[in-house]
């Protein structure tokens, strides 16, 4: 995904290192916190050959839909659209919308200061692990 990014929002990235923008570059690479990505490096039970299946890596905070960059995304849009009504359906798919958030300045920030947030609570609580998986 951050390889199809624009140059121009890829420099905009590197340029900051304020714990936000670091928090937003992690979410975009896929280097954070989320289960879809940390769930992968859980022990596995023995015998257990694979980690846990995407489908039951699921939301820690509200426990409905798999724990993912898009998962974050929907309970941002609310807020985004708020602020910058105009963007609102300008995007059809989640790539689109990343897209189209990288490329308005004034945007970046607070989808950066959202991310890094969340990413703050997602910490705090215990990933959601199943018991039939321990």
């Amino acid at each position: 995904m951050f390889r199809s990014l624009t140059e121009r929002g890829r420099l905009r990235l590197s340029l900051s290192r304020r714990p936000s923008t670091i928090a937003l570059t992690r979410l975009v690479t896929g280097s954070h916190v989320l289960a879809v990505e940390a769930a992968k490096w859980v022990p596995r039970p023995q015998g257990q050959r694979d980690p846990l299946p995407r489908d039951w890596r699921l939301c820690r905070l509200c426990g409905e839909g798999v724990e993912d960059e898009l998962h974050l995304r929907s309970a941002m849009l609310n807020d985004v659209w708020q602020v910058f009504p105009g963007l609102k359906g300008r995007a059809q798919t989640p790539l689109q919308w990343w897209k189209l958030v990288m490329e308005y300045e004034e945007v970046v920030p607070r989808v950066a200061e959202y991310v890094f947030d969340v990413m703050a609570v997602v910490r705090d609580v215990p990933m959601y692990i199943p018991e039939w998986y321990v």
